[in-house]
């Protein structure tokens, strides 16, 4: 589903495959600019995707999708701060 620049993938056999995720990957050009890295996952334990961005080792941002909204967190180098929280309604 592509809404606006935003894809949303979901995996008809549990994350066996995803060959649209492959397809964007690696036809797609990314700009890490000012940044470590960064990481998309899907965090097994608690259910959820999450894409971080490291700035350096004591500032890292994620968003996190979970099944009632999303947060927006902060790394400060010692905890996580939640910077927002979306309620899904």
């Amino acid at each position: 589903m592509i809404n606006d620049d935003i894809a949303v993938f979901k995996s008809t056999d549990n994350g066996k495959t995803w060959p649209e995720v492959k397809t964007l990957l690696t036809n797609s050009v990314f700009s890490i600019s000012g940044m470590q890295r960064a990481e998309l996952f899907y965090d097994d334990v608690n259910g959820w995707p999450v894409i971080k961005w490291f700035i350096r080792d004591s500032l890292i941002y994620q968003l996190v999708l979970l099944p009632t909204g999303a947060n927006f967190d902060r790394w400060d180098g010692t905890n996580w701060v939640n910077i927002w929280h979306i309620n899904q309604s």
